[in-house]
């Protein structure tokens, strides 16, 4: 499928690759994370638009970014008098964003996705044909 520039990646995402204020998001790290992505996605959707391909791209490369430069440890929570420690979501926003287009796009083309299982147990691990 499509590669992604830099600047189409920081487009879609607001991310800045080599930019002072990245959080040393550095273009190195972008070309390391790009494949790596390619990858995941083209195991999780097939028969998508090259420029869909191109926003779920760069929400995936993001996604890989930002879960690995966030604490994903434990998370508690208090709801009245019960409480429980549980292991914080290791999803992202972006991730969020690439299942929600992967749900809402159906209809046609022989497009298959498969929605990976999370730690959270929020989302079985489910294959989806339209």
């Amino acid at each position: 499928m499509a590669d992604i520039t830099a600047s189409e990646f920081t487009a879609l995402t607001g991310i800045t690759v080599g930019g002072r204020d990245t959080n040393l998001f550095t273009q190195s790290i972008f070309d390391i994370l790009e494949p790596i992505a390619k990858e995941r996605l083209d195991a999780m959707a097939s028969g998508v638009q090259p420029q869909t391909y191109k926003l779920l791209l760069a929400n995936m490369i993001a996604h890989l970014w930002t879960v690995r430069t966030t604490d994903t440890s434990l998370s508690s929570e208090r709801i009245g008098d019960y409480s429980y420690t549980r292991k914080a979501d290791s999803q992202s926003k972006y991730m969020e964003e690439i299942l929600s287009i992967l749900r809402t796009l159906g209809g046609g083309g022989g497009m298959v996705v498969t929605i990976p299982d999370t730690d959270r147990g929020a989302i079985d691990n489910e294959v989806l044909r339209w």
